[in-house]
């Protein structure tokens, strides 16, 4: 779901790792980006964007949102203990806590893998984004 949603909207790691579910407005279809989810120097800091970007969530966007709702729900009931409240984040590791960055990238890499493409990134999922609509 994450990597689906950083081709289908063009966000960046630390974008779609700062989301949170407030920033999901579902009657208007659209996806507020606000905020980053960074890893300064082994510090994890969630920070605010200079500028906010709003984003037309597409059919397939909207499907990767509805999903990882529920994949957090059944988490949520699984695990019992959440340590997610209060920060609502859209994705979560199974005990609530945000994706680190860098375990994020790793999964990406293991997927590359996995599919047996070389060279597969979050960087060149962006990418693919800016190139289908010419930015």
């Amino acid at each position: 779901n994450l990597f689906g949603l950083i081709m289908e909207c063009g966000l960046g790691r630390a974008e779609a790792l700062g989301l949170m579910w407030e920033d999901v407005d579902e009657e208007q279809g659209i996806l507020i980006v606000r905020r980053e989810y960074v890893d300064e120097v082994g510090n994890l800091i969630l920070r605010n964007i200079k500028r906010e970007k709003t984003i037309s969530l597409s059919r397939s966007a909207e499907r990767y949102l509805m999903r990882e709702r529920g994949a957090q729900q059944e988490r949520r009931r699984v695990n019992g203990e959440w340590h997610g409240e209060g920060k609502n984040f859209v994705f979560t590791e199974n005990d609530g806590y945000p994706i680190r960055p860098d375990r994020a990238s790793f999964e990406m890499l293991e997927l590359s893998k996995e599919l047996g493409i070389d060279g597969l990134n979050l960087r060149n999922l962006k990418a693919s984004y800016e190139r289908r609509y010419g930015l």
